[in-house]
C-alpha cells in the first residue's frame, strides 16, 4: 500500500547502503549510528533537520547546521519536492517544538512520483509538538486551602495539565436535580456541599450524561428557593442542549456535574481559570512543588491540519514517531452549549431546526488525502481528539500509534455527511468517499475521559477499510464504531444501486471496559448498510453494554468467530441481511436482544452456535487480539461461568426484544472479499482438537539463526558493488 514505483538509480543506490550497514553492523557488532546513517541522508540531499534547542532559520537545514522552527522546515521540504527521486525526510531533534499556530499542509507538501515526505523524530529521540503554553511564577494563593495562582498570559482554555497529567476543572459531581422547570431551564438542587455563592455564576456549566450522550449548558444565574440551589441555565443553551439532556428528574443517568468556579475548587488536582483576572488557580496533588512543576495549558485546538480539496487532494505524507501533545477544544463555548451525540455534535441550523456535524477536533486532522501515513506516533494529554480524517479519505494507513489520556476520541476515519454515504448522488461524490484504508495495531487507552459520548475509534461512511490489531482499554462509551444514521433511512435498505459502503472488515481487536458510563453501545458496534462486511477475531471483555451491536439499519455484517465475555449482554442485532454464528460467549447479566427488523416478509438472518466455549481457541483468539504493546493485559484466560459486567454506573436499560421473530431463511454467511488483511488478522478455527501449536504448521525458526548469514551476504554483495562501482569510476 505504500511506494507505487522507484526510479532504477535511486533503487540501486539505496540498496547499496543498506547492504553497506549490514557490513557495519557486522564488523562493529553494533546498529549503525543515527548520527551516520542521517549524514548519509543528508549527502543525498534529500533531509531537513531542525533542532528546536541549538537551530536557526538561517541555516541551511542540515545536520550540522539545523533550522529551529517546523515552518522553516517545511518551506525548505517544499523546494525538495520539486524534483524528488526519492522521499524527502524532515528529521526533527529531540525536544518540544511548540507551535504558535496550526501547520498547515496542502498540495505544495506532498510527495510525487511515488514518493513520500516523511516527518520524523531523530533516531533514538522524541520530537513533541506542542500545542501548549507554558505556565510559570506560581505564587501561593490561599495557605488555609494549598491553592496557588499563576498568570494565564492571555490564554483562555478548556484543558490544563500538571506533571503530565490532566488537572480536573473545579466541580461538584454526582448531583440530583430534585426538580426541573422544563420550559424555562431552571433545576433545582440540594444545596448540600455546594457554596452558599458564587462570584461569578456567568463561568458556571452544567454537565450531564443521558443515554449515550454527553451535554454542557452554560448557567446564566443561581439562586436560593428554601434552602435548595436554582441553577437557571441561559435561554440558548437550555434551548438546544438542556431540554434534551434533562427533560426532566430522571430523565439522564442520574449524574450531572457543576463545574467551573473559584468556589468549587476544593480537591486536590483541580484549577479554575478566571478570564477577567487572567489567572489560573489550582490546588497541587500531594507531592506537587509549583516551583519546580511542569503547568502546560492548552492552546491550539490543533496541530496539523492537511488541507485537500476535491479538486487538489493532500497526499504522500508520512508522519512517523513523533509525540503530539497539549491541546484543547473551545466548541463548549458556544452559546448553545454542546450536545456530543455519538460521532456529532447537535447543532442548530439557520432554519431552526438541528443537525449533525463532526464532533471534535483533532491534534492531527485532515480531508481529501490519499496515501497518507501515521504511523509509531503519541498521542497524549489532547483536549480533543488524537487524529481526525474526513471526508476523502483513500489509500491511508494509521498504525502501531499510542492514544492515551485524551479528553475526546482517538481516531476519526470517514465522515457522517449523506454525500459521503450516497456518493453516486453529487459530482464530487466519488472523491468524497472514505475508502482502502488500513487502521492496524493501535494501543488506545483512557480516551474520552472528558466528552463520554464519544466512541473509541470510528469510521464513518466507508469501504474497503480494515480495522484491525487494536487495543482499547477504558473506555465511557463505545469501543469501535462503524457506520451513522445514514443507514437508517428506508431508501438504502431498498436500492441496491446506492450501496457504496462495502468490504469494510473489523479483525482481531481486543476491547476491554468500554460502556463504562453510558449505556445504549458496545464494545464494537455498527451501523448502516455495508455490504459484505466482517466482523470476526475480536476480543471483547467487561463490556458495560453489548459486547458486539448491531443497529438499526445495519446490513450485510457477518459476525464470527468473536469471544465476549463479562458483558451486560454478549448481542444486541437488529436490521436484516446479517449472519451471526460460531461466537464464543461467556454468561452475561441479560440474554441477547433480538431486534430484528426484517426487510421483506421475514428477515433474512442467521444467529447461531453463538454459545460456544473452547478453552484453547479462546485463548488464541485473545492471543491474537490487539495490538501487542507490551502492557496489554496478558491475565489468564477467563472462565466462562459465572462473570459479571464491569459497568458500574450503568442503569438498567429498559428497552425489551420485539416480537418473537419468524425463524433464520438463511444459514450460511457471505465471505468479505473485500478485505486484504492479513492472514494472521483471521480468527483461528473453533476446533477444539486443534491447538495453537498445531495451526502454527511447525516450529518457528529462531530469527538469530538466519538473520546472520543473510547480513554476511548482504555485507559481501555490498563490498563488491562498492568495489565494482570504484573500479569503473577510476
Amino acid at each position: 500500500m505504500r511506494k507505487m514505483r522507484k526510479k532504477a538509480k535511486m533503487g540501486k543506490r539505496r540498496m547499496a547502503a543498506g547492504l553497506l550497514a549490514g557490513v557495519l553492523w557486522l564488523s562493529a557488532a553494533v546498529p549503525l549510528t543515527a548520527e551516520a546513517a542521517a549524514q548519509g541522508a543528508d549527502a543525498g540531499g534529500l533531509s531537513v533537520y531542525v533542532d528546536v534547542q541549538n537551530g536557526l532559520d538561517t541555516n541551511e537545514g542540515t545536520l550540522e547546521a539545523p533550522v529551529q522552527t517546523l515552518k522553516r522546515a517545511q518551506e525548505l521540504a517544499r523546494d525538495l519536492v520539486q524534483d524528488m527521486d526519492g522521499d524527502v525526510t524532515v528529521c526533527l531533534r529531540g525536544g518540544r517544538y511548540t507551535l504558535e499556530d496550526t501547520l498547515r499542509f496542502g498540495p505544495e507538501d506532498c510527495g510525487r512520483d511515488g514518493f513520500d515526505v516523511v516527518w520524523t523524530s531523530y533516531e533514538g529521540e522524541e520530537a513533541e509538538i506542542s500545542g501548549g503554553i507554558q505556565i510559570t511564577d506560581w505564587t501561593l494563593h490561599d495557605a488555609e486551602k494549598g491553592i496557588w495562582s499563576a498568570p494565564a498570559q492571555g490564554v483562555w482554555s478548556r484543558d490544563f495539565f500538571v506533571d503530565g497529567k490532566r488537572a480536573v476543572r473545579a466541580r461538584a459531581e454526582s448531583l440530583k436535580a430534585l426538580d426541573v422547570d422544563g420550559t424555562n431551564g431552571a433545576m433545582i438542587l440540594d444545596h448540600t456541599g455546594l457554596p452558599e455563592s458564587f462570584a461569578r455564576p456567568q463561568d458556571l456549566e452544567v454537565t450531564a450524561n443521558a443515554t449515550w450522550r454527553w451535554y454542557l449548558m452554560h448557567v446564566g444565574s443561581v439562586s436560593e428557593y428554601k434552602g435548595y440551589m436554582v441553577v437557571q441555565c441561559t435561554e440558548e443553551s437550555w434551548k438546544w442542549t438542556g431540554k434534551i439532556a434533562v427533560p426532566e428528574p430522571g430523565g439522564y443517568n442520574g449524574i450531572l456535574t457543576l463545574e467551573n468556579a473559584y468556589e468549587l475548587l476544593d480537591q486536590p488536582g483541580e484549577w479554575y481559570l478566571n478570564p477577567d483576572e487572567d489567572r489560573i488557580y489550582y490546588m497541587p496533588e500531594e507531592g506537587q512543588d509549583m516551583g519546580s512543576a511542569e503547568a502546560v495549558l492548552g492552546r491550539l485546538e490543533e496541530l496539523f491540519w492537511f488541507e485537500g480539496t476535491p479538486e487538489a487532494v493532500v497526499g504522500n505524507i508520512t508522519l512517523k514517531n513523533l509525540a503530539f501533545r497539549y491541546t484543547t477544544w473551545l466548541e463548549g463555548d458556544e452559546p448553545r452549549g454542546l450536545h456530543v451525540d455519538t460521532l456529532a455534535v447537535m447543532a442548530p441550523t439557520g432554519n431552526g431546526g438541528r443537525v449533525h456535524t463532526m464532533n471534535g477536533l483533532g491534534a492531527v486532522s485532515g480531508e481529501y488525502l490519499d496515501h497518507m501515513t501515521v504511523e509509531e506516533c503519541h498521542f497524549e494529554h489532547l483536549g480533543g481528539k488524537g487524529l481526525r480524517f474526513i471526508s476523502g479519505i483513500k489509500n491511508t494507513r494509521i498504525a502501531e500509534n499510542r492514544f492515551e489520556e485524551l479528553a475526546g476520541a482517538a481516531i476519526y476515519v470517514g465522515n457522517i455527511a449523506g454525500l459521503d454515504y450516497y456518493a453516486s448522488e453529487s459530482e464530487e461524490g466519488p472523491i468524497r468517499l472514505t475508502e482502502n484504508n488500513e487502521i492496524s495495531d493501535n494501543y488506545i487507552k483512557d480516551v474520552c475521559v472528558t466528552y463520554l459520548g464519544m466512541p473509541g475509534l470510528v469510521v464513518g461512511h466507508a469501504a474497503r477499510t480494515v480495522i484491525e490489531h487494536n487495543t482499547l482499554i477504558n473506555l465511557p462509551y463505545t469501543g469501535i464504531y462503524l457506520g451513522f444514521m445514514a443507514g437508517w433511512e428506508k431508501r438504502i435498505l431498498e436500492d441496491e444501486s446506492r450501496i457504496e459502503c462495502r468490504d469494510n472488515s473489523i479483525l482481531c481487536n481486543y476491547v476491554e471496559n468500554s460502556m463504562a458510563r453510558l449505556h445504549d453501545g458496545g464494545g464494537i458496534y455498527v451501523s448502516t448498510r455495508y455490504e459484505n462486511s466482517l466482523i470476526q477475531g475480536n476480543y471483547v471483555v467487561k463490556c458495560g453494554g453489548n459486547g458486539i451491536y448491531l443497529d438499526d439499519g445495519t446490513r450485510g455484517f457477518t459476525a464470527t468467530g468473536n469471544v465476549t465475555m463479562d458483558c451486560l449482554r454478549n448481542f444486541c442485532y437488529k436490521g436484516d441481511y446479517n449472519y451471526i454464528y460460531d461466537n464464543y460467549t461467556a454468561a452475561a447479566k441479560k440474554e441477547d436482544l433480538d431486534l430484528r427488523t426484517p426487510i421483506g416478509d421475514k428477515p433474512v438472518y442467521t444467529v447461531e452456535n453463538n454459545d460456544l466455549w473452547d478453552e484453547a481457541a479462546v485463548e488464541a483468539i485473545r492471543t491474537a487480539a490487539g495490538a501487542g504493546q507490551p502492557d496489554t493485559p496478558q491475565s489468564d484466560t477467563p472462565q466462562a461461568e459465572g462473570s459479571e459486567s464491569s459497568g458500574e454506573a450503568q442503569p438498567e436499560e429498559t428497552d425489551e426484544p420485539a416480537a418473537a421473530s419468524s425463524e433464520e431463511t438463511q444459514s450460511g454467511a457471505p465471505q468479505a472479499e473485500g478485505s486484504e488483511s492479513s492472514k494472521e488478522a483471521q480468527a483461528p478455527e473453533a476446533d477444539a482438537d486443534a491447538s495453537p501449536q498445531e495451526e502454527q504448521g511447525g516450529t518457528k525458526v529462531p530469527a538469530a539463526l538466519w538473520v546472520l548469514p543473510v547480513l554476511v551476504l548482504a555485507g559481501g554483495a555490498a563490498v563488491w558493488v562498492i568495489a565494482k562501482k570504484q573500479k569503473k569510476e577510476g
